[in-house]
Parts: C-alpha cells; structure tokens; sequence
C-alpha cells in the first residue's frame, strides 16, 4: 500500500508539471488534500497494525515516527491548513483510538497524549499558518515596493531595465521603446501645487495601462518621464499606440480643472528588430526623439528606424 500511494504521488506530481495549466487552481488543491489524507491513513493504519505485535521498545519508535512525521507535516502543509488537519487527524486519530481498546492501562495513558498533541497541532497548525501568510504578504509589499512607483504603480526605473535585459533577447518580435515627457508639468507644479501634479501624474499612468498590452513593460522614471517597452511586429503598431496616447492625455480630467494650462506629452519612440541592442542606446534613441518633438512644438510624435538611416 505505501509502494502504491508513493507511485500515485510521483505520478500526481508529473502531472502537476505536464498539465499545471489545463486544471483549475481547485482540482489541485483537493489533489492535495486528498494525497494527504491518504498519507496520513497509512501511517495511522501502520501504526495500529505493527504497535500492538512489537516489544516496548519498538513501540516507542513507532510512537516517535508518529509524532515526528506529524510534525514534520507542519512545516509543509501548514500553509494549507486543512491539508495538514487531513494528514495529522488519521496520522494520530486512528493510533489513538486504537490504543482506547488495548489492554494495558499505559496505552490509555497513550490515547490521551495523542489526543493531547492533535490538540496543540490544530492550534498550532493555524498559528503557523497565520504566521506563513504575513509573511508572504510581508515579502510581497517588499518586493513591490523594490520595483514600483509608489505613486503611479508602474515599474520603476531600475525595474524597467532589468525587465527589458531579461525579456528582449528572448523575443521573437521587433521591439520599439517609447520615451514620454509631460508637456507644462513644471508650470502645473508652480501654479496649482504638488497634490495637483500628483493627479496629473497618477491620470497619465491610467492612460498607459489602457493603451498597452499584456506583455508589454511601462516604468515611471522619475519626475515627469515615463517609457514602454513594446513587442511588435511592425513599426505602425507602435505608432498607433503612441498616438493614441498623445490623444488621451489632451483629455485628461486634471485638464478639465486648468483653464488655459493644458498638460500633454511630447513623444519619443525608437524602433529596431535588433533584440540584442543594449538599453543604453535604445532609450538614447528614444530621449533624443523626444526631446526633438519638445523642439518641434510639443504634444507630438517623433520616430526612428535605428535599423534604418531615415527618419519619419
């Protein structure tokens, strides 16, 4: 039976790993839990079975493993907390019992240890858990912290770069890099205040998560400039996004608050289907663009082909 439950669990595992994707998050969940009431049963049957035909001494060690496994289980399954219940209750529970119908008064005494651990493992099963989430969550906030803008949400600057080194050579797709300065952000600080720029800012990192794609990688990087990293096939898509951007920001609702201060954003974009082209010269190419929209009269779109001499 232990032969056959390790063979079914290797066999669960491998399909977990083929098939993670197809089957929903509770078909592996109950899985789990059913592995582990499996488990635990054939410890708890283990137990009864050998317990009563072996010498003190012997007894003591199955008594030990009992505990010692149970224990263990609470390091792995505790997260989940009715997968450790369901391995821990038939683990213990059923030498417990067991022990109910011997003759000897010390395996009563037995009985009650046991039922005395299960006591303290439930309890503490749910504070390990407790204590696992915060934890996780902990991590969590820390890591996005990391690679975040606390204000817009986006990636952050230094996150931005690491993302565009680990994902562009890997591409099968050209790529294009979008540079974006916010038109009259200063004159919007200096007349309306911070609170006001910080509107205006969080309104425009809206735009962008409504304009880009799943994979594509948005960062605030720092101030008033923002850049996308787009995987694309050609040049146009890029574009349209751009543009579609541009045409957005005119009608933000910070704007509607203004007067005649209207925030826009002048636009850079650099494309190449050259996914081994460093950061450094890809974002160059993209800040030299943009800086010549800003030249060219703000709110509009400037481009380059890096693989190509001209320029539209």
């Amino acid at each position: 039976m232990g032969v056959a439950l390790a063979i079914f669990r290797a066999l669960a595992l491998v399909l977990f790993r083929l098939k993670r994707d197809k089957f929903g998050i509770p078909f592996w969940q109950y899985s789990y839990r059913l592995l582990n009431l499996l488990s635990g049963t054939l410890i708890g049957l283990g137990a009864v079975c050998f317990f009563p035909v072996l010498p003190a001494e012997y007894q003591v060690i199955i008594l030990s493993a009992v505990v010692g496994l149970t224990a263990a289980a609470l390091a792995t399954h505790a997260v989940d907390n009715p997968a450790f219940n369901l391995f821990m209750l038939p683990a213990c529970g059923l030498p417990a019992l067991a022990f109910v119908y011997f003759d000897y008064e010390s395996h009563y005494v037995l009985s009650l240890l046991l039922a005395f651990f299960m006591l303290v493992m439930i309890k503490t099963g749910r504070q390990t858990r407790e204590t696992l989430i915060e934890n996780f969550k902990l991590t969590y906030t820390l890591q996005y912290r990391a690679n975040h803008d606390p204000l817009v949400g986006l990636f952050n600057r230094g996150e931005f770069e690491r993302q565009y080194m680990t994902s562009t050579p890997n591409s099968l797709h050209s790529i294009a890099l979008i540079f974006i300065d916010l038109d009259n952000f200063k004159k919007l600080n200096d007349s309306y205040g911070h609170q006001k720029g910080d509107q205006a800012l969080t309104e425009f990192a809206e735009i962008i998560r409504a304009q880009t794609r799943k994979d594509d990688v948005s960062a605030r990087l720092g101030g008033d400039e923002f850049t996308i990293l787009l995987f694309v096939d050609q040049i146009a898509t890029a574009k349209a996004i751009a543009l579609n951007i541009i045409a957005d920001t005119q009608n933000m609702g910070v704007n509607a608050e203004l007067g005649d201060l209207k925030i826009g954003c002048s636009v850079g974009l650099a494309f190449t289907s050259n996914n081994n082209l460093p950061y450094s010269k890809l974002m160059s190419a993209a800040d030299n663009e943009c800086y010549r929209s800003k030249r060219n009269g703000k709110n509009q779109l400037s481009v380059t082909d890096i693989d190509k001499p001209t320029q539209s």
